[in-house]
């Protein structure tokens, strides 16, 4: 370890000694896990963490610490831990210095950016099943001390308009909510105050992505059902009207962040969906994001697609479908020839082929809510000579006589 903290300060070996330093205190974590052994490598390692290098190396260097901090008791990782984000804080602070009018350079906000998602990196390991009675856990206990620099970052005029910045934010209370578990449950309604805010101010994604976290690791938690559940309506709400004003191809990402997050209540509190006001205008939002060019906007709206047509058993007898099914079936009924289209029209251009059988599922699952409608709807698609021309033109060694096998497959 001190030829390799040596060979960081040669900028020719930086990136291999810091490669060689992570791997070294990976596997020799549970060695090296004493108080006086890792403050030491925490204060020779300082130069190269605070340093202005490259982003790679440094990661590196802190994962490896955060390893090591990872085999300590709780109350060592928080002492230690907090010591490891010190030079990274010092640096956000500086690089987080504008004038409230001014402009932040990109190159500026990609630095900023950088430093964050090293915190988020320290986090990432702070994963303990929980300290004695009266203690915090030492990711809450980090996350603490970063918070005045993180929150100054999101209320910032500049910042905050910053998607890029924005994300590392995320990430941090992200990692933080997966390794606390149940010892989050005092942080939601913290994280909640600062994301739906930026959601509704500037449309971020990532803040979509904290929610939908926050629901997987605290939905099964009472006091943090009702905190939840008035996110989604709001969030919910607020980014349908945005998607309604707006071109959705050119807003693929928040697609994506949207249906995942909704995907992500349907498992984990499946009546917040179910029982929202929004949800038949989800199901239209999805019916043609379908035919978006993103594939990740088009899987998160496929799964959620499935998920309304083709539930689980577990799902599909839970008190709470029974009492929505009434409106899904009547908003899957009304837009069966939209969905049908959309669906038979991204499976012959730009649904990506590894979610075909996805697609194929969700026009399954539709054949079997509405036998009828969707008889109807499929040959109406697959008889007009548009969708002919328009397959043709995607593949010109097709026939017409392909499209009729192929719905006789689908309809038997």
């Amino acid at each position: 370890l001190r030829y390799l903290l040596g060979a960081m300060t040669v900028p020719a070996a930086f990136k291999h000694a810091t490669a060689g330093f992570r791997n070294v205190c990976a596997r020799c974590s549970g060695r090296l896990a004493a108080y006086p052994v890792v403050s030491a490598l925490l204060g020779a390692a300082q130069p190269a963490i605070g340093s202005d290098t490259e982003v790679e190396g440094r990661m590196a260097v802190v994962e490896g610490l955060a390893r090591v901090l990872s085999s300590m008791g709780p109350k060592e990782a928080s002492e230690l831990g907090q010591q490891l984000l010190n030079p990274l804080i010092g640096r956000a602070q500086q690089l987080g210095n504008v004038d409230a009018g001014g402009a932040a350079p990109e190159a500026q906000a990609k630095a900023l950016a950088a430093e964050i998602q090293l915190m988020a990196s320290v986090i990432r390991f702070m994963e303990f099943p929980g300290g004695a009675e009266g203690e915090q856990h030492p990711a809450l206990v980090l996350l603490q001390h970063a918070w005045p620099i993180l929150s100054g970052i999101t209320q910032s005029a500049v910042w905050g308009a910053k998607e890029l910045v924005v994300n590392a934010v995320c990430e941090v209370h992200q990692r933080t909510l997966l390794c606390t578990k149940q010892y989050g449950e005092p942080l939601l309604a913290v994280l909640l105050n600062e994301c739906v805010p930026l959601i509704e101010k500037y449309m971020h994604p990532a803040c979509l992505d904290t929610i939908g976290t926050g629901v997987e690791v605290l939905g099964m938690v009472p006091d943090c059902a009702q905190q939840l559940k008035a996110a989604f309506e709001t969030v919910g709400d607020k980014v349908l009207k945005h998607l309604q004003q707006v071109d959705p191809a050119a807003h693929g990402d928040l697609i994506r962040g949207l249906f995942e997050m909704a995907g992500r209540f349907f498992v984990f509190a499946p009546p917040v969906v179910l029982q929202s006001q929004s949800l038949s205008v989800l199901i239209v939002t999805a019916v043609a994001a379908v035919r978006l060019k993103e594939r990740d906007s088009v899987k998160s709206a496929l799964s959620f697609l499935s998920n309304v047509l083709a539930p689980g058993e577990r799902l599909r007898t839970s008190p709470a479908w029974v009492a929505a099914s009434p409106n899904i079936l009547t908003c899957v009924q009304s837009n069966t020839p939209n969905l049908v289209g959309a669906l038979l029209y991204a499976a012959a251009s730009t649904c990506p082929q590894f979610l075909l059988r996805m697609l194929a599922g969700s026009l399954y699952g539709l054949c079997e809510m509405l036998p009828q409608d969707s008889s109807h709807a499929i040959t109406a698609h697959l008889t007009s000579a548009e969708y002919l021309q328009f397959v043709k033109g995607q593949n010109n060694s097709f026939q017409d006589s392909d499209l009729t096998v192929f719905k006789d497959i689908v309809l038997s």
